[in-house]
C-alpha cells in the first residue's frame, strides 16, 4: 500500500473513532449530571410534598471530590437544637489539647497530727461533667488511707473556675426541673440530677415506696403517692419547687406496677456536692467539726485529683447529646483560653473565632449556648457541613476525633434505633426541640466517597411527639435517597 493510501485509511479511521470518543465522553458527563439531577429531582419532590409547610434547609457535599451534591436554603438561618453541640465540640477539638483533662482537686490547708487534720479541706471543681459518686468515694478513700479521723476545720467548695450563671442564655424557665436542663457549675456530681424511684407497697392504700440516689440529707421530700388496686392506672408525678430542693411526689401506683424511675435537676448542685461529701465522710468514719460552704481556695496543698479525658466528654456530648457535658465544655473554652472565669459570652466569642477561621460569616449566626437548648441559637446547614469539611481537609486526627464522637446509625447513642438499613454507614449528630429537628454528619458511601450532610427542619406544629417522629422519618428519607446513588 502506497503512502497516499495509508493516509487515506488513517483519515477514515479517525473519522470513525472520533464520534465514538465524543459520544463516550458525552455519555460519561451525562451520567455524572444525571445522578445529581436525579437526587435533586427526588429531594425537590420530597420537599414540595412533605415539607412545604415548614422551614427546611439542606446541604449535601462530597468531601472526596469537594463538589456539592444538593443544597436547599443552605445559607438560611435555623434553630439547630442539639446540632449546636457539633460546633461546640469542633471548637474544643481545635483549641484545647487532645490530652486535655477535666479535673476535680482536693486540697488540705493545715497539718495532720495523729488522726486530726488541723485546717480546712478544699474541693475545687474544673468543670468535670463526668464526676460521679464513685469518684467522690475515691477522694474520701484518700483521706481514709491518711488515717484522718477528725477534720478540725471546714469543708469548702471552690467554684471559681466558672462564673455564676447557672443556665444558658435563653433557656426556658418552665423546663425546670427537667433533667435535660441541669444547673451548670464547675463542681458537678452525677450530672447534677437526683434519681428517684417509686414502687408500690405491699398493701393497697399505703404510701408508695421511695428510693433516692444518691442517698442524702440535703434534699427534702414530700410524698403523697399511694398504692392502689391493679385496676387503676399509674399516675405518678414528681416536681421540685423553683429555687429550692424540695421534691414533691403525688399520684397513684397500682400494686402490680413495676418500679417507676424519675430524674430531676438539683438546685445549687455545688452545695449539694459539698454536703454530700460531708455526709459520706461521716459514713467513712471521718468527723468534721467545722462548716460546709462555698468559697475560693485560699491556700493549701494539692493532695488528690480525679480526672476525665476530653474525648470521653466529647462522646457523651455527641453520642448521647448530654447537655451538661456540652455546657461545661463550652464554658471551659473561655476559662482555658482567656485564663479567667468561664463565661457564656467569652466562649461564644471563641466559637465565633473558630467559625471565622473555617469561612463562616459570623455576623449572620447567633451563639447563645453550647448545647443547643437555647432557642436563640441560629446557624445554617452550610455552617455544619463546613465544620466537618474543615477538619477533613486540614487535620485527619481532629477529623477522626470529631467523627468518632458522633452517634453511629443503628449502633449507639441517639441514632441507635435509626438507619439500621445503612449498615453503620451513617455517623451523625441529632437535634430536637418541640418544633425543630436536625441531623448533621457523614455518610460513608461507595468508591471511598465520604458525603457530609446537614438537614435542619424548623417550625412544624407542636402537637405531640408523633410530629417530631414524622420529621425525623423525613430526615431518614433524605439520607436514604442520597445513599441510593452514593
Amino acid at each position: 500500500m502506497n503512502r497516499k493510501s495509508w493516509k487515506y485509511l488513517l483519515w477514515v479511521l479517525f473519522l470513525i473513532i472520533l464520534p465514538s470518543t465524543i459520544y463516550s465522553s458525552e455519555q460519561s458527563q451525562k451520567k455524572k449530571i444525571s445522578t445529581n439531577s436525579l437526587i435533586k429531582r427526588k429531594l425537590d419532590s420530597l420537599i414540595n410534598s412533605e415539607l412545604k409547610d415548614v422551614f427546611v434547609g439542606i446541604k449535601i457535599e462530597n468531601l472526596k471530590t469537594n463538589k456539592d451534591i444538593y443544597q436547599f436554603n443552605a445559607n438560611k438561618l435555623f434553630r439547630p437544637a442539639s446540632n449546636q453541640k457539633l460546633i461546640t465540640s469542633a471548637a474544643a477539638i481545635e483549641f484545647l489539647p487532645d490530652n486535655f483533662n477535666f479535673k476535680t482537686q482536693l486540697y488540705l490547708n493545715g497539718n495532720i497530727q495523729d488522726t486530726v487534720l488541723n485546717g480546712n479541706l478544699y474541693i475545687k471543681g474544673y468543670g468535670d461533667p463526668l464526676f460521679k459518686s464513685s469518684d467522690m468515694d475515691s477522694l474520701i478513700n484518700f483521706l481514709v488511707q491518711k488515717q484522718i479521723k477528725i477534720i478540725n476545720g471546714n469543708i469548702v467548695g471552690d467554684i471559681s473556675y466558672f462564673d455564676q450563671q447557672y443556665w444558658g442564655k435563653g433557656w426556658m424557665w418552665d423546663d425546670e426541673p427537667e433533667a435535660f436542663v441541669p444547673y451548670i457549675t464547675p463542681l458537678s456530681i452525677n450530672s447534677n440530677i437526683i434519681n428517684i424511684t417509686v414502687s408500690p407497697s405491699s398493701n393497697i392504700g399505703e404510701k408508695a415506696l421511695l428510693k433516692i440516689f444518691p442517698e442524702n440529707n440535703f434534699i427534702g421530700i414530700i410524698s403523697n403517692a399511694i398504692t392502689v388496686s391493679e385496676k387503676e392506672t399509674s399516675d405518678i408525678h414528681i416536681t421540685r419547687n423553683r429555687f429550692e430542693n424540695l421534691f414533691i411526689i403525688s399520684g397513684k401506683i397500682p400494686i402490680t406496677e413495676n418500679t417507676k424511675e424519675f430524674s430531676l435537676s438539683i438546685y445549687r448542685p455545688e452545695e449539694f456536692f459539698i454536703k454530700l461529701f460531708n455526709e459520706r465522710l461521716e459514713k467513712s468514719g471521718i468527723r468534721t467539726l467545722g462548716q460546709t460552704y462555698i468559697d475560693t481556695t485560699s491556700s493549701g496543698d494539692l493532695v488528690c485529683e480525679i480526672t476525665h479525658n476530653i474525648d470521653n466528654v466529647l462522646n457523651l456530648v455527641n453520642k448521647n447529646s448530654d447537655n451538661l457535658c456540652a455546657e461545661n465544655l463550652f464554658k471551659t473554652l473561655s476559662a482555658e483560653i482567656f485564663r479567667t472565669k468561664g463565661t457564656n459570652s467569652g466562649s461564644a466569642l471563641i466559637i465565633k473565632r473558630f467559625l471565622s477561621i473555617i469561612g463562616v460569616d459570623t455576623n449572620k449566626i447567633v451563639i447563645a449556648d453550647g448545647s443547643g437548648v437555647s432557642r436563640y441559637n441560629l446557624a445554617s446547614p452550610e455552617t455544619f457541613t463546613n465544620v466537618i469539611k474543615y477538619f477533613y481537609q486540614t487535620d485527619s486526627v481532629k477529623f477522626r476525633r470529631l467523627i468518632n464522637s458522633l452517634s453511629i446509625g443503628g449502633v449507639d447513642g441517639t441514632l441507635k434505633n435509626r438507619f439500621k438499613n445503612l449498615e453503620q454507614k451513617i455517623k451523625g449528630k441529632t437535634g430536637t426541640h418541640s418544633d425543630a429537628t436536625s441531623l448533621s454528619g457523614i455518610y460513608i458511601g461507595k468508591s471511598g466517597n465520604i458525603v457530609v450532610f446537614s438537614i435542619l427542619i424548623n417550625n412544624y406544629p407542636n402537637k405531640n411527639s408523633l410530629n417530631s417522629k414524622k420529621y425525623k422519618d423525613i430526615e431518614e428519607k433524605i439520607v436514604n435517597i442520597l445513599a441510593k446513588y452514593y
